[in-house]
């Protein structure tokens, strides 16, 4: 279920990307704030059963939880960027889920990093079902999923996200 979840939430992602255009500005192009549909996500996902994330376009995703009021998380965030960037051409891509609360202080947050990869929230704070769905608890905190949509690291932070990566796309 996990793996559709994530399948799922990149295909709602892009879709909406697709009808956007870069010149939209920072706030409208790769951040999105959700009211999570059971409905929508059940729908891609099953559309997408088959496949991998791999067949959907994806070889690596590191899904990485944060908030703009966690410091070790804003900490940790040029990091999150310099390794997708470094990464992402080879395949790697991010999905940032914010647990904050507030739409200002999460797009302030955003914007602060220039973050270039997809944002998404539903700006329920801690009650956010996007962590409930993969256990998480603590902040900052992140799971690196492979193309089957198997996780096969979490919690990687400075030199250990880096070596992995490294280990990866070799």
């Amino acid at each position: 279920m996990r793996k559709l979840f994530v399948i799922a939430l990149f295909a709602i992602a892009q879709t909406t990307m697709a009808q956007r255009t870069p010149t939209m500005g920072w706030s409208s192009w790769n951040t999105f704030a959700l009211n999570i549909n059971e409905d929508l996500i059940k729908q891609q996902a099953d559309a997408m059963h088959q496949t991998g994330l791999q067949k959907a376009g994806f070889k690596y995703v590191l899904i990485d939880f944060w908030a703009s009021w966690c410091r070790p998380c804003r900490m940790e965030m040029p990091n999150v960027i310099q390794n997708y960037e470094r990464f992402r051409d080879k395949g790697l891509e991010v999905l940032a889920i914010s647990i904050d609360d507030k739409k200002d202080a999460w797009q302030r947050g955003i914007k602060s990093f220039g973050t270039p990869f997809i944002q998404l929230t539903e700006l329920q704070g801690r009650k956010s079902r996007l962590c409930a769905i993969y256990g998480i608890s603590n902040i900052p905190a992140n799971l690196l999923i492979d193309p089957q949509g198997k996780i096969i690291a979490a919690d990687l932070r400075g030199k250990a996200l880096t070596s992995k990566l490294e280990s990866i796309f070799k």
